[in-house]
């Protein structure tokens, strides 16, 4: 699907009313700007633009050129969205399981985490310290299209889909614990 039939078709599927319509028109303009992009860059311009409010201020609605400064505005909208301890943990050990990891394994993994506990619990400090399993399921909503799930030693285990995505988390959430563990064993 090119950009100019995503524009279209989410022209088609939104124009209600005239207050949304200068941001359409910003949204084709945009695509059509892009030009020969990937086809995985036009979907997360897409997704992004979807988020798009009529009275976000110009510097809000533009899209990004490349799958990878699209991955990491992704990366970064979720962290404010979620808390940047959670979501630089949370998708670090998603990042590192090789063969992918289960929801559960993630779940318990990220309760034992102090400084995860700390940041969610910062008012009130409960009889059992669990992590909340809404917090891991708001996130995997924002980035579920990008998971792919398998079967894995009797398992269903989450992954991510493109290598691209795998890169990325691994640069920007799983970089500062491979140096420390280096610096470590020296």
């Amino acid at each position: 699907m090119t950009h100019i039939s995503l524009g279209c078709r989410f022209l088609g599927t939104t124009v209600e009313s005239s207050s949304v319509l200068p941001l359409l028109q910003s949204l084709v303009q945009q695509l059509s700007m892009l030009g020969n992009q990937s086809p995985r860059s036009g979907l997360l311009s897409f997704d992004e633009a979807m988020l798009w409010r009529s009275f976000d201020p110009p510097s809000r609605t533009v899209l990004q050129t490349t799958v990878r400064t699209s991955v990491d505005f992704l990366f970064s909208r979720l962290e404010k969205l979620h808390s940047r301890i959670l979501v630089c943990r949370a998708l670090g050990y998603f990042t590192l399981a090789n063969h992918g990891i289960t929801e559960a394994e993630l779940d318990d993994v990220l309760s034992c985490d102090d400084d995860v506990l700390n940041d969610v619990y910062t008012y009130w400090t409960p009889p059992m310290r669990r992590l909340p399993p809404l917090l891991l399921v708001c996130i995997r909503a924002d980035i579920d299209q990008y998971v792919v799930e398998r079967g894995a030693d009797g398992a269903r285990v989450l992954n991510w889909y493109h290598r691209q995505f795998t890169e990325a988390a691994h640069e920007r959430y799983c970089a500062d614990y491979a140096q420390k563990s280096v610096s470590i064993a020296t």
